[in-house]
């Protein structure tokens, strides 16, 4: 099995010092564009399994500074996977596990959504046993298919989401995402 695919039960406490890491290598790679770093994922939310993966996601105010930083970040071993105006994917695998690095512009809701489905699920065990079942249950059904795997987490997902914006968490966002 391709262990990108693998979906690891239990939580790893190393992510943290590994998205201190790509922090750093973001900030060095932007200008004054950049304003915010933040880790998400599975990763970012104690208690959760995840996959191998990091995925941090950095905003910035403008197109030009997103991508000169994108090219800066290529330039360092990561690969561009995505390129749709509002969104840079850059990405890089060591073998045992994976970097995404997720470039949006402001106001790309994808990055709202991610900063949201994070702090709500932070902070409510509910949401977490919910999305862990979940995540569980779609890996024993999809072992081998990344695709299918997300797929069969997307109603929860966008289940969760609508209930962190009804319990008001879209306001605790910072206000340039």
């Amino acid at each position: 099995m391709d262990p990108r695919a693998e979906v690891r039960l239990e939580p790893d406490p190393v992510w943290t010092d590994r998205y201190e890491r790509e922090r750093e290598r973001i900030e060095a790679a932007s200008g004054d564009g950049l304003l915010g770093v933040f880790h998400v994922g599975s990763t970012a939310i104690h208690g959760v399994p995840g996959k191998p993966e990091l995925d941090v996601l950095a905003v910035y105010g403008a197109y030009g500074p997103m991508r000169e930083a994108a090219e800066d970040i290529a330039d360092g071993g990561f690969e561009l996977s995505t390129d749709d105006g509002e969104c840079i994917v850059l990405s890089r695998w060591d073998g045992e596990s994976a970097v995404f690095l997720k470039l949006h512009v402001q106001g790309d809701e994808r990055a709202s959504n991610q900063l949201l489905f994070r702090e709500y699920l932070r902070e409510n065990a509910d949401a977490r046993r919910a999305y862990e079942t979940t995540k569980r249950e779609a890996a024993a059904t999809h072992p081998e298919d990344p695709r299918a795997y997300i797929g069969a987490k997307t109603e929860t997902v966008s289940s969760l989401l609508a209930d962190a914006r009804e319990a008001g968490y879209a306001e605790r966002l910072p206000t340039f995402v």
